[in-house]
């Protein structure tokens, strides 16, 4: 984010700040007034700060936690080609969680920090008309419905899975 960016969001946080602390009156020939636009002003910029070092460490180690807490275990006459992080577009929720190609099936299996949590088998043999659609994105149709992940590499998905047909 950018410098002023940053300095816009500072500024209407502490309007909001000082709003709820001189409880909407505001006299700027009261004490009280000028200590709260500098408690405004150091709230805000301390918390931006906090977040923006923060959260994304957090996310990531939210995310590798997640990943790690999906458990998937082949059928014995199978055997997992490849697997990555993934989310599932179900209507407008991105589910997260893990997909898996083996020699026989594509899975994704949901980690439990979603609301539409699911495990989804698709035979590859079933899949038609797979393509990338942008820098995260594949599709395909599968029973007649189309099927949207999201991945890192979704050209190597798509090569992975055109493959695997053959």
């Amino acid at each position: 984010m950018t410098l002023k960016f940053n300095l816009i969001t500072v500024l209407i946080l502490s309007i909001g700040y000082i709003f709820i602390w001189t409880r909407g009156s505001f006299d700027i020939n009261t004490k009280e007034f000028y200590i709260s636009i500098l408690a405004a002003i150091f709230t805000d910029s301390l918390s931006a700060t906090l977040f923006r070092n923060t959260y994304p460490k957090i996310m990531k180690s939210l995310g590798v936690r997640l990943y790690k807490s999906i458990i998937f275990e082949p059928r014995e006459d199978d055997e997992i080609i490849v697997e990555s992080s993934s989310s599932h577009m179900k209507g407008l929720e991105a589910v997260g969680g893990k997909l898996l190609l083996t020699r026989k099936c594509l899975i994704f299996k949901s980690h439990d920090f979603n609301i539409q949590n699911h495990e989804k088998v698709f035979d590859l043999f079933k899949i038609a008309s797979i393509q990338t659609l942008d820098e995260n994105k594949f599709r395909f149709k599968y029973d007649g419905l189309v099927e949207k992940f999201i991945v890192d590499d979704p050209e190597t998905w798509e090569k992975l899975l055109k493959d695997s047909k053959s």
